[in-house]
């Protein structure tokens, strides 16, 4: 009996080659065709071969399309109403562009850890604004302000924003949400400075980073550790690039880079006749 000898393509010939179909692009024919080895390649086998493995294809291409359609930056219709409700976000009435980013919001919301960057993360999914600028600031001991500058925001996304940021922070926690009315090119956000070393108490001179004071008004008011235990406000007769003098003494003592600032004026993030603080009333969201 004569034996049957096979004869398998050759590392790097083109017959391996072109059985070396990327994933996401393989066509089972034409590779199952150029495994056969040579003595098989006659036209009635090729066809017998062709119709054997055909079948296969559709079974592919259903798995590829599974494996490559089913993520949220590439899902479509009904398969993206899917991926919402495994993580529990509606479409209600959405496009898919706009579903999309609710359903990455939401999954940020459900790992959210209530830290300050899962708040900007949620707030910058939602509001979805290139120029939009966004602060996290503690209000006391259990509550936040997450306050979207730079761009307006209506109050439909406002609302869904707020109901979003509920969920973000730990339990317990008072959320408040403010955005602009209006934005104005008068409009300045609310001054910040940092101490440069520890202020101790009864201090009548503030130092500050480099030249953080520069902005600050000439002579007034700053607040020092805003809702922390040793919240104060002084009162300053004069400033240098680096420094607040002539303070009314301090009644606590604050750690190396303490946040400084304007006082709150009352109207938001401030009222627009005040020259240092500027700007546009808020509204507010909780």
């Amino acid at each position: 009996m004569s034996e049957l000898v096979f004869i398998l393509p050759a590392e790097g010939s083109p017959e391996a080659e072109a059985s070396e179909v990327a994933a996401g692009d393989v066509d089972h024919v034409t590779n199952a065709l150029a495994r056969l080895v040579e003595q098989f390649k006659l036209p009635t086998i090729q066809a017998l071969a062709a119709v054997l493995v055909a079948p296969v294809q559709s079974i592919e291409d259903a798995l590829q399309q599974l494996y490559s359609e089913r993520g949220v930056d590439t899902a479509l219709g009904d398969q993206l109403d899917a991926l919402g409700g495994i993580v529990g976000q509606d479409r209600g009435g959405l496009s898919d562009d706009d579903y999309r980013r609710y359903i990455r919001a939401r999954i940020a919301t459900n790992k959210s850890r209530g830290r300050v960057e899962d708040l900007i993360t949620v707030a910058r999914l939602v509001v979805y604004e290139d120029d939009a600028g966004f602060q996290v600031d503690q209000q006391g001991i259990a509550a936040v302000v997450l306050r979207v500058r730079d761009v307006v925001v209506s109050d439909d996304v406002a609302e869904i924003l707020i109901a979003f940021l509920r969920q973000t922070v730990a339990a317990g926690v008072r959320v408040i949400l403010e955005t602009l009315t209006s934005v104005t090119n008068a409009f300045t956000f609310g001054l910040y400075a940092f101490a440069d070393g520890a202020i101790g108490l009864g201090a009548t001179t503030i130092v500050v980073r480099e030249v953080d004071a520069l902005p600050f008004p000439a002579s007034g008011s700053i607040l020092i550790d805003a809702g922390l235990a040793a919240e104060e406000t002084v009162t300053y007769t004069h400033r240098m690039h680096d420094a607040f003098l002539g303070c009314s003494p301090t009644a606590f003592v604050h750690p190396d880079g303490a946040p400084i600032q304007v006082p709150p004026a009352g109207r938001g993030w401030g009222d627009e006749n005040l020259d240092p603080v500027g700007g546009e009333f808020a509204a507010a969201w909780e």
